[in-house]
């Protein structure tokens, strides 16, 4: 019985206590900014964007989650290839992200590579000398395109657009009223 026990505290308990991410007291220290290179259409950005959407009212207090589309934007894209040469790479591949003067650069999205993202972003808002790399250099740039995690998720299907639910309930309509018409002809 005991080695039931045992067996099922370890099997459902402590997974439970795993995954959680400590969130620091809040300050008035600046929000962290994480920037999201990405592709539109990139399974792998849109499960970063996915992942961050579906967490920011957690994590909304510390970090703003920000994005530059580079497959459809060649601004954006020199844009990402000024980033990377600040930190002396070159980059293959999106999603390239980037916090304070820490990048990651996956060729994939999981949900270690969340919970890193967020550690390190929670740490760079406690962190003093935070330096926003992204936007020292984006201070230069008038033609990049930046979009905030609401209008990247928009963009990427995450959010419905504000038209999405009018179309669906007038092609609902059209259906539903089709049908009645049919049967009320097909009775006569």
């Amino acid at each position: 019985m005991k080695k039931i026990l045992v067996v099922f505290l370890m099997l459902f308990l402590v997974p439970l206590t795993v995954s959680a991410v400590e969130l620091p007291e809040k300050t008035d220290h600046e929000k962290v900014n994480i920037y999201i290179f990405r592709g539109h259409g990139c399974s792998h950005c849109y499960e970063a964007l996915e992942f961050f959407y579906e967490n920011i009212e957690e994590y909304g207090d510390y970090l703003n989650v920000y994005t530059y589309e580079v497959w459809n934007n060649t601004a954006n894209a020199k844009f990402m290839e000024e980033v990377a040469a600040a930190f002396n790479l070159t980059v293959s591949g999106v999603p390239f992200m980037v916090i304070g003067d820490n990048y990651t650069n996956t060729r994939g999205f999981n949900e270690s590579i969340s919970e890193e993202l967020v550690e390190t972003a929670l740490a760079a808002y406690q962190d003093e000398n935070y330096v926003d790399l992204v936007g020292q250099l984006a201070k230069d740039h008038d033609d990049i395109e930046i979009l905030d995690l609401e209008e990247s998720c928009h963009e990427e299907g995450i959010i419905p657009g504000k038209y999405d639910t009018l179309i669906i309930f007038t092609i609902l309509l059209f259906v539903v009223g089709g049908g009645a018409l049919f049967i009320k002809f097909a009775r006569k």
